[in-house]
């Protein structure tokens, strides 16, 4: 009857729309001049920017619908996305807010108020390129207060509650916010969290530096895939609750920027998983059923800010404080199947994790009277610690409980690094820049099985590195080369077992980058580095509640050695095409893989060095249009990725290719002002061997709006993997009183009632598609108040 009543209350909201249609009057118009709009998107410079003026927006409508109305730019699940990248960082006239978090400077800010997006691409402390925005706010919109006030309730015991307020001034951005909800909204998501404790800033605040002006590049294979495009991120069923604030206050060239937010999560999840793992002619099937209750609370404090200590010295700092605690109750069951011989068995968990993050960061800037001769010197200190308590039992089916026991495990990690970096111009076209560094990191790690075993792990790792930079310039090319010598040592203790390496090798990089003309840029890049292995690859703890895969440590691990080169080029078609094209072949020696052992129908697994070359290759492309003279605008991103490895299975080398395809397609169609659609296609394959697995999705989301006071969207989306799943939403909003300060909104979502949501990925030689239980149909009405104050000038 519910559902009746709100599909009732939806035939009337289009019943009254269409009668005012209906009694619209014919009014001749004056004759009026049509002048040609300024091109929507425009490059300068390494700068992408869009300009947003001229967009069609719901009144007050959240500076994260702009991204829903330009392709290319997207909001999946909370991650702000361009061409198919993770933007890092977000900043608000060049400040820094809300710890530089995308989404929730996106959901805090009015689109209104946002004159054009700048897209800048920075180098982060690992040398890979990373897309962070700039929002230029109107100059009219830069001093004043605004917020609003929600409350809504539905169907199926759904419920919304949320409240902001935001004031500006030209030196301060004040801002408190609050959200509860059972809609599985977060404040803060988890994805959004992670990015942000291992947020570096060298490199974005050290402009001098030639690493910092030129992509030392990463080589991880296909990163679109990495960064899980088509991958489930609002499975389950989750209650959130959250409050926070940040302030922002800037003084000549001082600043200071504070963030705080508190969350409390609640959630419900069903899982199906589904994986295959291939190694030669053996395969194992793992399909596990999971029953997930639990819940999480976090506090997260930012800090962050820059200080002009001298006319020619600059200090930038950052803080980042994290600390959480959770629980989870977990009823798991496990059908494992190894050439047509099944186990199976069940486990029930009852998890406790406390986890604390504290990580100190500086940059010390120094400048010479002469121009170019700089001084930077880099600190960061982190310290970490995680405890987790797993009492959990055993059986073959849910009645019986053959082993009861209980794990506790707790890992800490204190990491510093130092970095000096001098640059020194030869002459105005050669740059020379040397540097010295110095990383210390500790780990110890416990773990405990009452009345079972116990394991100590401690290791230490200490790596200096002395180099040199050197940077040529021409009108129409440009050339880094970069050298240095690395000596690393490494001590590892397990259970009173010592190991000791170490090593001196050799690091080098060279680019190339060369513009033909205008429209064409080229760049070509060789690489060779040595990485070492982290902590986790190291020390993997046993989980003896897993008996899929318990992992296991392997304190002789040493590091690999990467040789890759890296060619792109960047058209400007017809100046209304901006094509980006890379190639990538990487060659890894000594690699790290899986090493996995079968015992009695237990999965032990492991971390070794290859004694064969790993090979990876890719091929990544991106097309956005920068203006449009019709009624269409669109853009495309994708990438075809291969890999060749190994792995080990009974001591015996597996070899295995892993082929990776993904695509993207975005395109708006403007009927009219008034009316648009959105189309978002995207398809992604996964091969191991001969053994497939893809998913497809296309979104479809129409936007009409009536008279400018009632607006009317509508999202489909469906999903195809093994099988279909299509998923349908419907928003009304209608605005009352002056200045549309009142809106009332009717939302149905999952009309179709879809009970899952799927995701695909593909990892080694391991395939997975996982179904999650999804928000079951619910019909909400919401009411939401806004009120703002603009000073004017």
């Amino acid at each position: 009857m519910k559902l009746l009543g709100a599909v009732l209350m939806w035939l009337v909201v289009i019943f009254d729309v269409t009668a005012q249609q209906k009694r619209q009057k014919t009014i001749a118009l004056d004759t009026v001049i049509v002048k040609e709009k300024r091109q929507r998107v425009v490059i300068s410079g390494d700068t992408l920017i869009i300009r947003t003026g001229d967009l069609e927006l719901k009144p007050h409508a959240d500076a994260g619908e702009i991204f829903n109305e330009i392709p290319g730019l997207s909001i999946n699940d909370g991650a702000v996305m361009i061409m198919g990248k993770y933007v890092s960082e977000l900043l608000v006239d060049g400040r820094r807010i809300f710890g530089g978090v995308p989404s929730i400077t996106l959901n805090n800010l009015k689109a209104s108020m946002i004159e054009q997006i700048e897209v800048i691409e920075k180098v982060n402390e690992f040398g890979n390129t990373e897309k962070k925005i700039n929002l230029r706010l109107k100059p009219d919109k830069k001093q004043g207060g605004f917020g609003d006030i929600t409350a809504g309730i539905g169907s199926q015991e759904r419920y919304l509650s949320k409240a902001k307020y935001n004031k500006l001034s030209p030196k301060s951005y004040t801002n408190f916010f609050a959200n509860a909800n059972n809609l599985n909204e977060f404040a803060l998501e988890p994805k959004d969290l992670a990015r942000i404790i291992n947020t570096q800033i060298r490199n974005q605040v050290n402009s001098f530096s030639i690493t910092g002006l030129y992509d030392t590049g990463s080589t991880t294979v296909n990163d679109i895939n990495d960064n899980e495009v088509l991958q489930n991120k609002n499975g389950g069923i989750r209650k959130s609750n959250a409050a926070g604030g940040s302030y922002n206050i800037s003084k000549n060239l001082n600043e200071l920027n504070i963030f705080t937010i508190v969350n409390h999560n609640k959630n419900n999840i069903i899982e199906l998983q589904n994986t295959n793992t291939f190694w030669g002619d053996i395969e194992q099937n793992t399909a596990i059923h999971n029953y997930s209750n639990g819940g999480q609370t976090n506090l997260n404090y930012f800090a962050n800010g820059k200080a002009q200590l001298h006319k020619k010295v600059m200090l930038k700092f950052n803080h980042q404080l994290s600390v959480e605690k959770n629980s989870q109750q977990d009823s798991t069951n496990n059908l494992i199947t190894i050439n047509q011989i099944r186990q199976q068995n069940h486990t029930k968990k009852n998890v406790n994790n406390s986890f604390y993050v504290n990580n100190i960061q500086a940059l010390l800037n120094f400048q010479s009277d002469k121009k170019g001769v700089n001084t930077s010197l880099f600190c960061s200190a982190k310290n970490s610690f995680q405890n987790q308590k797993i009492d959990f039992s055993i059986g073959i089916d849910l009645l019986s409980e053959i082993q009861k026991r209980i794990l506790e495990n707790s890992q800490r990690l204190n990491f510093f690094n130092a970095e000096l970096i001098q640059s020194y111009p030869l002459s105005k076209k050669i740059l020379l820049e040397g540097k010295a560094s110095h990383l210390f990191q500790q780990f110890t790690g416990f773990q405990q099985a009452k009345a079972m075993y116990e394991n100590g792990f401690d290791m230490e790792n200490k790596k200096d590195e002395i180099g040199a930079n050197l940077l040529l310039q021409h009108k129409r090319w440009s050339v880094v080369l970069s050298g240095s010598a690395m000596h690393y040592s490494s001590w590892r203790q397990l259970n009173n077992t010592d190991v000791h390496l170490e090593a001196t090798v050799p690091n080098f990089m060279s680019r190339i980058n060369f513009r033909i003309n205008n429209q064409i840029n080229c760049s070509l890049k060789f690489q060779r580095r040595t990485i070492l292995p982290n902590e986790n690859a190291v020390f993997m703890l046993p989980d003896s509640s897993n008996l899929s895969s318990i992992k296991r440590p392997n304190p002789q691990l040493l590091p690999y050695t990467e040789k890759s080169v890296i060619f792109s080029v960047s058209h400007l078609l017809r100046k209304v095409y901006n094509v980006n094209v890379s190639f990538t072949s990487s060659i890894f020696s000594n690699y790290s893989i899986q090493n996995t052992m079968f015992n009695n129908g237990i999965i032990y697994t492991d971390i070794q060095n290859s004694q064969f070359l790993t090979g990876q290759s890719s091929v990544n492309y991106s097309v956005i249009q920068l203006h449009s003279k019709n009624k269409l605008s669109f853009s495309s991103f994708g990438s075809f990725s291969l890999t060749h490895s190994y792995s080990i299975i009974n001591n015996q080398y597996a070899e295995y290719s892993t082929k990776v395809f993904f695509c993207s397609w975005d395109a708006i169609y403007k009927f009219s002002n008034q009316n648009s659609l959105k189309i978002a296609f995207q398809s992604q394959s996964n091969w191991v061997g001969n053994n497939a697995n893809f998913l497809n999705s296309i979104l479809l989301r129409h936007n009409y709006n009536f008279r400018k006071r009632w607006y009317v969207e509508h999202n489909f989306r469906a999903l195809a993997s093994s099988n279909v799943r299509l998923y349908l939403d419907t928003e009304f909003h209608r605005y009352l009183l002056k200045n549309n300060v009142l809106r009332i909104s009717g939302t149905f979502k999952n009309l179709l009632n879809t009970n899952s949501n799927v995701a695909v990925k593909t990892e080694g030689n391991s395939q997975t598609a996982l179904n999650t239980n999804y928000l079951p149909r619910y019909f909400m009405i919401s009411a939401t108040l806004f009120f703002e104050n603009w000073k004017k000038k």
